[in-house]
């Protein structure tokens, strides 16, 4: 049992470091909303270029912010090497954006932006201060409300040959531009057709409400952005420098080889024309040439093989490659603890055995 117990915290020991190793190069890079103000590429050495970045913070912001990530320019890869520290008193400046709304007297955008001028001087609670610009794009006019508004309406309509002057010949009601409108007075015309018969005309006049809902006002809204600046603010200069090298170029695929013809179809041959078959002295070139394929195949495939070198691989096999590598060791070491385990419970049971038969 106490043997049983050792094997599995072995085993389970082993998983455990074949993990950690296999992690251990992955690292999480912390990244932050700052932006550098200046950016600087310099030659440094045969084959490395270093780019410098340079980050102006306030007091309270958090210099654990900066990007250090590595990163991939211009074919080269670069990767943190220091970041230095200056203390100094100079003006900061940041992006503001303010708005602004107007009453207006109609939704025409062009009269609204008649109302807005161009700049706008603004000094802020914190002590920036600066002109900002106006951005047309963002001019917009809106209803400030809306009342109801009623009004008095009519129309007159015209019956014709009607047999008698009766109002329930006439509609009550009618609509005039999607309102109601009810039957008000009728003024009566009486006429004999050809026939001889008296015929009756009828005007109508209807009357009703219409409402409609009116704006009771229009406003203008705009904003107005630009950079304010603040002086002799207290700021800490960052300096970030990356060293980068090259990085290596996959090998272009080598060419296809190009098929080879077929050989043309022999040409039939009279009996007269059969030469004799050749004599053994001729097998040793045939050897010869079989040989000679052989060694050409072999060499392709050695060539084959010395391409493969690591440089050959894209950048994720040659990350992929040492955590294989290390989970293979690990698999090795856990098999030959297993094996040994087998061996030492075999062992004691021959033990066990031996004692026994002597007992």
């Amino acid at each position: 049992m106490k043997l049983k117990r050792c094997l599995i915290s072995l085993i389970c020991a082993a998983f455990l470091a074949a993990a950690m190793t296999a992690c251990a190069p992955i690292a999480i890079a912390d990244g932050g909303p700052y932006y550098p103000v200046s950016v600087e590429e310099s030659p440094w050495g045969a084959e490395t270029k270093r780019v410098t970045k340079v980050y102006q913070l306030a007091l309270t912001d958090s210099a654990r912010l900066i990007p250090t990530e590595d990163f991939e320019r211009d074919g080269y890869r670069y990767h943190f090497l220091d970041m230095t520290k200056k203390n100094m008193v100079g003006a900061d400046t940041k992006e503001h954006t303010e708005s602004v709304t107007k009453d207006c007297k109609s939704n025409d955008v062009s009269e609204a932006m008649k109302l807005l001028d161009a700049e706008k001087s603004v000094t802020t609670p914190d002590g920036y201060s600066g002109k900002l610009l106006l951005d047309h794009e963002s001019v917009k006019v809106s209803v400030k409300g809306y009342k109801t508004s009623s009004k008095n309406v009519s129309a007159t309509r015209v019956y014709s040959n009607l047999a008698d002057a009766d109002l329930e010949l006439i509609p009550k009601t009618i609509t005039e531009n999607e309102n109601p409108l009810t039957l008000n007075d009728a003024q009566w015309e009486s006429v004999t057709d050809d026939e001889g018969n008296l015929r009756f005309t009828a005007t109508a006049q209807y009357a009703g409400t219409a409402t409609s809902r009116v704006a009771t006002g229009y406003a203008v809204t705009a904003n107005y952005t630009g950079h304010i600046v603040k002086m002799n603010c207290e700021m800490i200069t960052y300096t970030v420098t990356f060293a980068g090298t090259e990085i290596p170029k996959e090998p272009e695929p080598e060419p296809e080889p190009e098929p080879e013809p077929e050989p043309p179809e022999p040409a039939p041959v009279l009996e007269a024309e059969i030469e004799p078959e050749a004599s053994p002295e001729t097998a040793p070139e045939t050897e010869t040439d079989a040989e000679t394929e052989a060694n050409k195949i072999m060499n392709g495939a050695e060539t084959r093989e010395n391409t493969e070198t690591p440089e050959s691989l894209s950048p994720t096999e040659r990350n992929i490659l040492p955590v294989a590598e290390c989970i293979g060791v690990c698999l090795i070491a856990i098999a030959g603890i297993f094996l040994y385990a087998l061996y030492c419970v075999r062992r004691k049971q021959k033990g066990e055995r031996k004692t026994n038969d002597e007992i």
